[in-house]
């Protein structure tokens, strides 16, 4: 058994019964840490039950017991529920820490389950076949729903590739030269690195080709609503027990947006892909499968497919790095990069420094820092000086976590002296900071005359990392004078717009970058001047500041766009202008009987009226009223929604500047509510439900949220609730995995007396 000790912060082995100890410092050590653990749990359970004023006494009273308990020598063991893994796993055999996590259970709380992953990461790099078995069986019982099963998965499937995957293949599989024509822009590249980009698209084809290959819709299997059998199957993958096929994990699909969390879906499938294709033997689309994986962490076992596969791997991964500047590229670019590079860094030999200094000069920009991310991580760092304590640096992302192979004391040099090279003050913001963080982690004394170059850079955060830099390796240095932030002082015609919240897009050709900021007393706020500095290629068009959210009328609601700033200290005055709005309404009921109403205001879609298209919405709900008092609206068109239970929904323009006041006439309605009695698997809103009349779909508003249609007139109406194979027709994302069913028409009216909202009530949907 394991605890740890909560003064050492290490892992100390407990006996179990029968166990002669024989260190009777050890022994001491082991009740310390059982006498620590007790003294937590007791003291925490006896505090929260009585009242604040005896818990004093109470900490001191259960204290003086315990400490009396553990100088008479107490021996029991603790509960079961204790062992648990916060300390260092790395010096126990893998059979110890399999044991412990046995122990500790494979349902740990959220506190314990980074400990338990941590271990049992740990535990797959030194675990042999057979203790390999018993980590599949805890990963299959950890719970599908816990953000840690992708990184068990990821730890496991690395361990098990590296063991079952031979260091070379024979024969190696053959890769045949795809139809596709290269991009003219090649032509500017030296013959060894097309000859890598032909070599990489040879052996990328044929996995490519089973991506692509049409999967029928009805083998589809949306991962959201089966996670459990998503990961039944992953886990059979390290058995012979009927693994899962390609195919079949092929067939799974993120069933929601981007953005939506579906890293965690494509990171594991990627990996499992790889594992399944390695398991059938299927070596050609295997080593597509190793250059397409989106690992969190391990790299180790898809390097391993490909060394063994391939007969130069590096040449593979450089053409593939340079086939993705070439590509046009989409959001995954980055990503695909970054898995490359992780797999070229992992390379033996000191070739590979040469090959990424080659590629980093040929990078696209956007690619360039992480060329120098790459190419810092085969620098050693240097000796501090005597009594000099240095905090390592940092890059902020997962690239920190890949490991290298070491280069040689000649490549290390020739990486350094590249680095040192691209300092300079010319730089762009992104590239100067990496080159700055790399210097401040490496802390090595040839970098002092780039460091000095990175002082001039105009940015003061690059500066700043610079100066700290030097002053660790003995440089007394002062940061030359640079231009502060952005800084815009908001004012309407009240005084300053201090204390509000700001929303702010610094506009390029190409790309824009926003946050949101709060205005000071005086209605100032800044914005930091890294946003304008080092992009001569693609300058700042526009600044466009906007209220941020409208929670009633009587709040500020506004858009403004300014020219790029000067390079200048000086606070540049805006004005805001804004005029009131009174809107009134005829209500076509009385007002006791209607619902809440909800008010949505827009940006204006025409440029012309300098009012900018707001990305989010203003939305305030608010009783119903017979008029409504906007008070700071700035002048301009602003397309609006107003929706009031009981009336139909209005949807129209506001015209502040143009008019002072404005009628709007609200037509007598009705909402439609129901319920549907969905088939396992599916979701309500996956039905897709329709309102038709006179045999002509309408264009209803439809609440998804609240499941309710809004505001439909006098009339006879037929509420179709389409069949699966309807709404499999219409949708091309992937849907649940659930039976199919028929279509269901509900008939209805809504007659001139009907109340404000109709509810059809519970509607059951039956299944094929």
């Amino acid at each position: 058994m394991f605890l740890r000790s909560a003064q050492r912060q290490k892992w100390i082995r407990i006996p179990t019964a029968g166990a002669t100890p024989t260190d009777s410092s050890i022994v001491f050590q082991q009740q310390t840490a059982i006498n620590n653990f007790r003294l937590r749990r007791m003291v925490t359970a006896a505090s929260v039950r009585l009242r604040p004023g005896w818990r004093y006494i109470s900490f001191l009273s259960v204290c003086s017991l315990i400490l009396s308990a553990a100088l008479a020598g107490e021996t029991a063991q603790p509960k079961s529920e204790s062992h648990l893994f916060y300390g260092d796993p790395t010096e126990m055999s893998a059979a110890e820490i399999i044991e412990g996590l046995q122990e500790a259970g494979t349902s740990p709380n959220d506190g314990d389950a980074f400990y338990f992953c941590r271990a049992f990461e740990v535990a797959c790099e030194k675990a042999g076949p057979d203790e390999l078995r018993s980590l599949s069986g805890l990963f299959t019982a950890f719970p599908p729903d816990s953000f840690y099963k992708a990184r068990l998965f990821d730890a496991l499937a690395n361990a098990w590739l590296m063991r079952k995957v031979p260091g070379l293949l024979a024969p190696r599989p053959d890769f045949p030269m795809p139809a596709a024509t290269l991009p003219s822009a090649l032509s500017d590249y030296p013959q060894d690195l097309i000859g890598a980009v032909k070599l990489y698209r040879q052996v990328i084809a044929p996995f490519e080709s089973l991506v692509a290959a049409k999967i029928p819709e009805q083998t589809k299997i949306d991962f959201q609503t089966n996670k459990p059998g998503f990961w039944d199957k992953v886990g059979r993958l390290f058995t012979s027990k009927g693994g899962a096929s390609t195919e079949k994990i092929l067939a799974y699909r993120w069933g929601g947006w981007c953005g939506t969390g579906s890293e965690y879906f494509r990171t594991p499938h990627s990996v499992a892909l790889l594992v399944a294709l390695v398991a059938e033997g299927r070596w050609a689309e295997a080593a597509g499968a190793a250059l397409s994986v989106t690992p969190d962490s391990g790299t180790a076992g898809a390097r391993r497919v490909l060394v063994a596969s391939v007969p130069d791997p590096a040449k593979v991964l450089m053409g593939g790095l340079v086939w993705g500047d070439l590509k046009p590229r989409d959001y995954r670019a980055a990503k695909r990069r970054e898995v490359l590079l992780a797999l070229l860094l992992g390379m033996p030999g000191d070739q590979r420094v040469a090959q990424m200094i080659e590629l980093a000069r040929l990078a696209a920009p956007d690619g360039l820092p992480l060329y120098l991310c790459a190419i810092g991580k085969l620098i050693r760092r240097g000796t501090p000086p005597p009594g000099t304590v240095w905090r390592s640096g940092s890059f902020g992302d997962a690239f920190d976590m890949i490991s290298v192979e070491p280069a040689g004391e000649i490549a290390e040099k020739d990486a350094l002296d590249f680095l040192c090279s691209k300092a300079t003050s010319k730089l762009t913001v992104e590239e100067a900071k990496t080159l700055a963080e790399i210097f401040k982690d490496k802390r090595r004394p040839e970098t002092i005359a780039a460091l000095h170059r990175l002082l001039e850079h105009p940015s003061v955060t690059v500066a700043k990392v610079a100066a700290e830099t030097l002053e660790t390796l003995g440089q007394k240095v002062e940061i030359p004078p640079k231009t502060g932030p952005v800084r815009y002082s908001l004012r309407m015609q009240e005084g300053p717009f201090a204390d509000r919240k700001v929303s702010w897009t610094v506009q390029r050709q190409s790309t824009s970058t926003g946050s949101t900021s709060t205005t000071d007393a005086a209605g100032v706020i800044e914005l930091p001047r890294d946003l304008f500095l080092g992009q001569t290629d693609d300058p700042v068009s526009a600044i466009v500041l906007r209220s941020e959210g409208m929670d009633s009328p009587a709040d500020p609601w506004f858009g403004i766009t300014l020219p790029a700033p000067p390079d200048s200290d000086e606070t540049i005055p805006v004005e805001v202008k804004t005029v009131p709005l009174r809107v009134r309404f005829s209500l076509p009921r009385p007002q006791k009987e209607m619902g809440p109403m909800e008010v949505i205001i827009r940006g204006a879609p025409d440029a012309s009226s300098r009012n900018p298209v707001f990305w989010s919405p203003a939305t305030f709900q608010l009783p119903v009223t017979e008029s409504l008092d906007f008070q700071h609206l700035a002048p301009g068109v602003y397309p609006a929604e107003i929706r009031i239970t009981g009336a139909r929904t209005w949807t129209g323009h506001l015209r502040p500047g143009e008019v002072k006041e404005l009628t709007i006439p609200m037509r007598r309605a009705s909402d439609v509510t129901f319920q549907l009695l969905t088939p396992k698997g599916w979701h309500p809103n996956a039905l897709l439900p329709e309102l038709w009349q006179n045999g002509q779909r309408l264009t209803a508003d439809w609440d998804y949220e609240k499941l309710r249609f809004r505001g439909f007139t006098e009339g006879r109406y037929l509420l179709h609730i389409p069949s699966s194979n309807e709404v499999k027709s219409r949708v091309r994302a992937v849907l649940p995995d659930g039976p199919k069913f028929q279509r269901t028409d509900i008939p209805f009216e809504i007659g001139p007396d009907a109340p404000a909202e109709i509810d059809l009530g519970r509607i059951p949907i039956k299944t094929e």
